[in-house]
């Protein structure tokens, strides 16, 4: 055989995990080598079929090694958008990450009259500028992304902006530009397609590249620099940027006029030949547009519109991934006949929406298909492509492909066999390595157990090799290639090739454990927190409730800035009962917190002065100590109590786990595994699970469950309704089906006879896992041997029912589910006596729901649902009045009479109302009108669009769990909030109705805990009395009380000082333009008011140097007013006043300690203090400095008292050295 060619693997200087396996076929494939050969030979047209080919590691390696001997590009065409992901997978363990492209894809029609995630977009415009180069990459096409139609990027490129150093253009010029673009501007820059303008600094995400700043002197652009999103401060310099449009079309002034004339002429066009419902529809759809336009929005649906802007040049304009695929790469086609099917039914659906949606009035006939058809696509790609790999999982007997292609004449196989599975019996497994040693075969096992694997081979003598992430020369492994090969990461297909003798085993053969690969959510929706800090969720808004230290519960009513004597400060003005008001200066925005504990009840004003708010305080404290010492009862009771060990995990735990259709998240991972030491370990468990809704908090119970139940023990799933438990009940028997697992129910879905029966079986052992309602809780029912009670939605159990909860909790191990985004204050406030585990991460392809306000439209009602049943979807439609339930499905069923309707609500018969659930759930029909009833629980993935009548009758609580039902799939989701346009709203509803609207991201349940505490009842974990006294206090200062409580009890004396209060008459605040956002000023004046050290000052005036430009006078004044706090604060002054005479100083120091410090301070200084004695006053029981102001104002001021506390800081270290030293 002739040495094969040298390629990029056998270059690197060493292998690790699975490389290992790509070196060694690459180099002794015999069968590559001449596969690969054909693709050099000087043809037209090469084609060549690997028949058999279905083993998903074969693919990959087949596709690394000749991405290896090969100079151009690979492009991959997968059947659709899950194989290519599983593809991209096993390639990223193959070949470098910056090697391989995967095309970005959402579930997306462009006739659903949406937009692409900018996310997308900006991937999208990645994946095609490198195609369109040739850049030699993997490229992985699933098989749709064919026929979809975008704006092509040479269009994209002839409407970029060009920006570099030294270029003449206006902050303002180029915010219009921004927008022109379909770029959004933001108060900080967070996601492509957005800027933000700040005076001379403007802040720019471009979708086809990495945020920078821009820095102006006047019209110039001065520096443009790079931006770190997570901290917000600038890095590297760089010369210029070009940035491309977010929308299709540009947005300014001239071609808006002619797209909003475009619109008009045809929906005037397409009129002719719609009655009238389905007109109003889309002129409804239309206008809505044309108001977007004319407001300066940017439009959902803009990019489906955009073909009339170019009118005759649209076809030329928009264009597939197919117009980029060089012709001389490589196409290697996964599954042709899987393909072809899948691209023919895609485009029969979209050929079928676009028809049959200009026929009814649904969207707009704008003139041109976003998509090819099938054979049109084929077509193209046939005439275009000359070198074609087919990776075909069955032999053509025939010598014709589906599609009627004649096969080429060059055929290869190889013998690929499924490994032996060995399911744990390690002996077996190790045998079988000495019988593949003995036959010179390359052996590698992939294995989350490595060790284990390796102790097993020593046990029976079978040499074995750990090969860490650091990998093995080439030369290394030939030594040692003999032996049993065991790496931790790697493809997860096990395989045998008996011919090129090479066998890779994993998890899966050796203990029937498949190796998971933790996903990494596509979506940007959970933010990072630190750029979340600079966002400020706890941003005040006028007219929020806010708490202040020593006055109490008040209004924030604004912002203002006040001038006294000359000098200009900012104040937050709060407003107080009988119409006080208070003027807290901005720098002492630390002192308040925004009030949270009603809900949508307005919590009552205090009396200003702190009298009121005293006494108010002091009875919250008094309950406060109650609950904490019952809380070290508990953790006391707790920690003396042996609990149960559950048995590790079995091959039947693993197995079961292999089940779950998808892969788990990181946080997800995580609970599972904080769960499983829970439960192992010899203390009984009490751990909560939080996570918003829709992240995979049941999964992890199942597991739980299923762990219990193999150790011998029953489980009880208590849930908050019916409803809910129907749906535990169905996916916990769907799961543990295949297994000797009996699951009962205990709810009024099930007549007397049957809870009877259910509860004796309870107490005989015959049950194993029992879901049920409250109706769990009675006396009559007993267990044999309960091991694990799960509790879903504890908040919404009644206060009867915690109690007895509580008492279920120190005998057994207990986890709790709860979608209540609970604030980290209040974990901290339970810390040591209930563990909790946070799942943030949203699942993978996830999308944000779209959310939509505005008054009831019926036109725009039937095209959301026929534009939901259309793509085989179902509607939620909520009606929350049963009165009149049935007269509004007659209604919408004269309005929509070709969709199925079906009514469920909570005072139906039992029976009834299971059937109902049960036939929605099978899709027998397309819309559920219904009541809040499916507001928990309800999982059908099916079910994406939600519809809300009278959204504003609803708390901010039910707008969110409702809409937590839909967008549970990786489809889009959409969700419709309607209100009575004849009603006027009330400012609640409408402040409930914008919080909806506004909070869409995933796991967004954390902020709207922040904007309203009661979110699905956070405020009644307490207990009825108690939650009385946090609504007094708010929740904050709540929590801060019970944790200071706890630390008591515990012994702790950490003392923490208050901080100084500096109140003087000087001009210093931070000017609006020159941060460029009202709420973000706010958050840096809280940034400020946190700041303990002068090392944080330093920190934060770097970064506002970075972020906003030189710092204004004003606000370098409001900086030393800073430092001169930390420094009192750090000397024990509590405050630092000014009237009319006299600068005073409130200090602990008595009479002959301050004459002796006053010796020794520089003459300037310490003379200029008189020392007067404790009296009552707003000092309180301390000693004044006075200090005569003369003509002494303002900064001067500032200079002497700067001046003063450094010589006093200095004294007092010189006073600690001497005693230190005596």
């Amino acid at each position: 055989m002739m040495p094969p060619p040298k390629t990029r693997s056998s270059q690197c200087a060493t292998l690790a995990g699975s490389r290992i396996l790509l070196h060694w076929f690459q180099t002794y494939t015999t069968a590559l080598h001449a596969l690969s050969d054909r693709f050099l030979l000087n043809k037209p047209q090469v084609e060549v079929h690997v028949e058999n080919c279905a083993n998903p590691t074969i693919k990959a390696l087949l596709i690394s090694a000749l991405f290896n001997r090969h100079d151009k590009p690979v492009v991959v065409l997968c059947p659709d958008a899950q194989h290519a992901v599983r593809l991209h997978r096993d390639l990223l363990e193959l070949v470098d990450e910056a090697d391989l492209a995967l095309y970005p894809t959402e579930d997306f029609s462009p006739y659903d009259l949406g937009n692409l995630t900018v996310r997308t977009l900006k991937d999208l415009y990645g994946f095609v500028a490198d195609l369109r180069q040739a850049s030699h990459k993997i490229y992985l096409i699933p098989a749709k992304s064919l026929v979809l139609k975008h704006l092509g990027i040479e269009a994209q490129e002839a409407g970029a902006l060009h920006l570099a150093v030294g270029q003449t253009i206006s902050p303002t010029d180029l915010a219009a530009a921004c927008h022109a673009r379909g770029y959004m501007k933001a108060s900080i820059i967070l996601e492509p397609g957005e800027y933000s303008t700040r005076g001379d600094i403007f802040d720019i995400y471009p979708v086809n590249g990495d945020p920078v700043r821009l820095e102006f002197f006047g019209d110039t652009i001065e520096t443009i620099r790079a931006i770190d999103i997570e901290t917000q401060r600038s890095v590297d310099a760089i010369k210029s940027l070009t940035m491309i449009q977010r929308t299709s079309v540009m947005l300014d002034g001239p071609t808006k006029t002619v797209l909003i004339d475009r619109l008009l002429d045809r929906l005037a066009v397409q009129a002719k030949s719609l009655n009238e419902l389905e007109y109003e529809a889309l002129k409804s759809t239309v206008d809505n547009q044309i108001t977007a336009l004319d407001q300066a929005f940017v439009p959902d649906g803009i990019d489906f519109y955009a073909p009339l802007a170019y009118e005759a040049k649209a076809e030329s304009v928009f264009s597939t991934v197919l117009s980029y695929l060089p012709p001389d790469a490589l196409l290697v086609v996964d599954d042709w006949m899987l393909m072809v099917n899948n691209i023919e039914g895609y485009t029969d659906r979209l050929t079928r929406q676009l028809e049959e949606g200009t026929a009814k009035g649904r969207i707009l006939d704008i003139g041109m298909p976003f998509h090819l058809n099938a054979s049109e696509c084929l077509r193209t790609l046939r005439g275009k492509m000359k070198k074609w790999l087919y990776l075909d999982t069955f032999p053509f007997a025939d010598g014709m492909d589906d599609s009627g292609f004649e096969l080429g004449e060059s055929r290869f196989s190889f013998d690929v066999e499924a490994p032996t599975s060995f399911k744990a019996d390690m002996k077996k497994a190790v045998d079988q390595f000495a019988e593949y040693r003995r036959k010179g075969f390359l052996i590698v096992v992939t294995s989350d157990s490595p060790q284990r694997v390796l102790d097993h081979c020593k046990e029976w003598d079978v040499p074995a090799q750990f090969i860490g992430d650091a990998g093995i020369s080439v030369e290394g492994l030939q030594q040692v290639a003999s032996d049993v090969l065991v790496v931790r990461h790697g493809v997860v297909e096990g395989f045998l090739l008996p011919n090129e003798k090479i066998v890779h085993y994993t998890d899966a053969e050796l203990f029937a454990r498949r190796q998971k690969k933790i996903a990494l959510t596509q979506t940007s929706a959970h933010k990072r927190q630190d750029a979340d800090a600079l966002k400020a969720i706890d941003e005040l808004r006028e007219g929020d409730y806010v708490v202040h230290i020593k006055h109490g519960i008040g209004r924030f009513m604004k912002t203002a800035r006040i001038e006294i004597g000359h000098e200009t400060r900012e104040y937050l003005t709060i407003v107080y009962a009988n119409n006080d008001k208070l003027h807290v200066p901005a720098d002492q925005i630390n002192m308040l917190a925004r009030y949270r504990g009603a809900g949508d009840t307005p919590p009552k004003l205090n009396k200003m002065g702190g009298i009121d708010w005293s006494k108010t305080k002091s009875k919250a404290q008094k309950s406060v100590r109650n609950i904490a010492r019952e809380l070290l009862r508990l953790y006391a009771a707790r920690s003396r109590t042996r609990g149960f060990g559950f048995e590790p995990d079995t091959p039947w735990q693993v197995e079961m786990e292999e089940a779950f259709p998808y892969v788990e998240t990181p946080d997800q991972y995580q609970a599972i595994i904080d769960v499983k030491q829970d439960m192992e370990s010899d203390k009984p468990m009490d751990r909560l699970i939080c996570g918003d809704v829709g992240f995979g908090k049941t999964e992890v119970a199942i597991r739980a469950i299923f762990k219990a139940v193999l150790s011998g023990r029953q489980v009880a799933v208590l849930v908050p309704t019916t409803i809910l438990a129907q749906q535990h009940f169905h996916v916990i028997s769907e799961r543990f089906k295949p297994y000797p697992i009996r699951v009962g129910l205990l709810s009024r879905f099930r007549t007397p006879k049957e809870q009877k029966e259910v509860v004796e079986r309870l107490q005989m052992g015959d049950c194993d896992v029992v879901v049920g309602t409250h109706r769990l809780l009675q006396k009559d029912v007993r267990f044999k041997n309960l091991g694990l009670a799960i509790i879903d939605e504890e908040h919404r159990f009644g206060v009867s029912h915690k109690e007895k909860l509580k008492e279920l909790r120190c005998e057994v191990d207990a986890l709790t589910l709860s979608a209540t985004p609970i604030p980290r204050t209040l974990y901290m406030s339970m810390s040591g006596v209930r563990d909790m585990t946070l799942i943030n991460t949203p699942p993978v392809n996830r999308s944000p729901v779209k959310t939509f306000v505005g008054p009831y439209n019926p036109a725009q009602t039937r095209m959301a649902i026929l534009q939901e049943v259309d793509r085989g979807g179902q509607v939620y439609f909520v009606h929350n009045r049963v009165q009149t339930i049935y007269e509004r499905t007659n209604q919408l069923q004269e309005l929509i009479p070709e969709v199925r309707f079906i009514i469920g609500h909570g005072q139906m018969n039992e029976r009834d109302l299971e059937n109902v659930m049960l036939e929605f759930s099978e899709q027998s029909v397309d819309v559920l009108v219904c009541t809040t009833i499916i507001e928990s629980g309800v999982d059908i993935p099916t079910a994406n669009t939600m519809i809300i009548d009278r959204a504003d009758r609803f708390g901010l609580a039910q707008l969110y769990q409702l809409r937590g039902r839909v967008g549970r799939s990786d489809r889009q989701a959409y969700c419709y909030c309607y209100y009575d346009q004849d009603r006027i709203l009330t400012q609640d509803a409408q402040q409930r109705l914008r919080a909806i609207r506004e909070f869409t991201s995933l796991g967004s349940g954390y902020q709207i805990a922040q904007r309203d505490l009661e979110i699905r009842g956070v405020g009644n974990l307490l207990g009825a009395e108690q939650h009385g006294h946090m609504v007094a206090v708010g929740f904050d200062m709540y929590c801060d009380m019970l944790q200071e409580s706890i630390d008591e009890l515990h012994g702790k004396q950490e003392t923490i000082k208050d901080d100084a209060i500096i109140d003087l008459n000087v001009t210093a605040y931070i000017p609006d333009e020159w941060v460029g956002d009202k709420n973000v000023k706010l958050t840096e004046y809280k940034r400020l008011g946190d700041i303990r050290n002068e090392r944080g000052l330093d920190i934060i005036e770097a970064e506002w140097k970075d972020r906003f430009g030189d710092i204004p006078e004003e606000t370098r004044e409001l900086m030393r007013l800073v430092k001169l706090r930390i420094m009192a604060t750090d000397l024990g002054f509590p405050t630092v006043r000014e009237d009319e005479e006299h600068l005073r100083i409130a200090v602990p120091y008595g009479l002959q300690e301050w004459i002796q410090l006053q010796a020794k301070l520089p003459d300037g200084i310490g003379k200029k203090a008189r020392w007067v004695p404790p009296v009552r006053s707003k000092e309180g029981s301390l000693a004044v400095l006075l200090v005569k102001q003369g003509v002494m104002k303002g900064a001067d001021q500032v200079a002497y008292l700067e001046a003063l506390f450094k010589a006093l800081l200095k004294l007092r270290v010189e006073q600690e050295k001497a005693a230190a030293k005596a």
